[in-house]
């Protein structure tokens, strides 16, 4: 057997690749977002790891066109053109997707119409393929583990401990299809989502009921179904709570129910206060072990990338 060291070597077993650890890069479109170079279809892809994302893979028309995703299915309208602006949407299947020596077979793909930034090969890596491919997501070292093995994960736990990491279990809903853990913010606890991309967002019901001032108005959000509303920065920064792990930070403040055109739930257990984002994520050189579903923080680490 074989054991992984470095970025781009691989685990074997039996003679056979199960796993491997790839570079990611945290490109800033609206807020940071990892992104990672593979192939479809024998063509160069880059894609944003994206765990709000509920699909496996997303790209737009041109792209598909690109990497030869034939057959098309329309399937209405939906995701983000321009602000206040939805898509035509339709599905098709990749017939390969390569991850260093990890190779996939047909997969489903969502494509939208347009789809921001409309660069050659870019796209979007969603939740499906997430949970599918048990990934850890290392914000410290700028890595991803792909279909890790249980030796892999244990060599990953054993180095995180040492560094004096703090584990967190967090959990997966399945009504909503994200995964969420318990944040407290003066003395208020409430579900926060645990996110790969973008920012650290207290949603408004939240941050009134914590008591959070709102501070500059700092640009304004446009959602998948084609609401429009105001994004604030949080006025002071404040103490975040997660188990036994305590930090400071800042974030943005905005209605996310809005953002999603849901309505905030009447039942205090269910709703969403926020979303633990990739600002948050850099700040704490998180480590996401999505198929162990742990999160791993520590703020006093210095980042090995910088």
């Amino acid at each position: 057997m074989k054991m992984i060291k470095n970025v781009g070597e691989v685990y074997t077993s039996h003679d056979k690749v199960t796993s491997t650890m790839l570079a990611i890069k945290m490109t800033d479109i609206a807020g940071y977002r990892p992104t990672i170079d593979f192939l479809v279809n024998g063509k160069n892809a880059t894609c944003m790891i994206h765990s709000n994302a509920h699909l496996y893979l997303r790209f737009n028309y041109a792209n598909a066109q690109y990497f030869g995703i034939e057959d098309l299915i329309e399937t209405g309208q939906f995701g983000i053109s321009e602000a206040g602006q939805t898509n035509k949407s339709y599905k098709g299947q990749a017939n390969k997707l390569q991850f260093g020596d990890v190779i996939l077979k047909e997969k489903n793909i969502d494509i939208f119409e347009t789809y921001p930034p409309d660069d050659l090969g870019f796209g979007m890596l969603g939740l499906q393929w997430i949970r599918e491919n048990n990934i850890i997501l290392n914000y410290n070292d700028n890595t991803v583990a792909i279909l890790p093995n249980q030796y892999q994960q244990n060599i990953i736990e054993k180095k995180l401990t040492q560094e004096g990491y703090t584990p967190i279990i967090f959990y997966h809903n399945e009504t909503n299809n994200s995964f969420f853990m318990e944040v407290e913010i003066n003395q208020h606890k409430a579900n926060f989502v645990i996110s790969t991309v973008t920012h650290l967002i207290i949603d408004t019901f939240f941050a009134e009921k914590c008591g959070l001032v709102i501070g500059e108005n700092v640009g304004s959000f446009g959602g998948p179904s084609g609401q429009t509303g105001e994004v604030y920065q949080s006025k002071d920064s404040f103490t975040l709570k997660i188990g036994q792990y305590i930090t400071e930070s800042s974030g943005l403040i905005y209605d996310q129910y809005k953002y999603s055109n849901k309505q905030l739930p009447n039942n205090e257990s269910q709703q969403t206060g926020g979303t633990l984002g990739a600002s948050f994520m850099i700040q704490n050189n998180a480590v996401i072990d999505f198929g162990n579903r742990i999160l791993y923080l520590n703020k006093n680490l210095k980042h090995r990338n910088h």
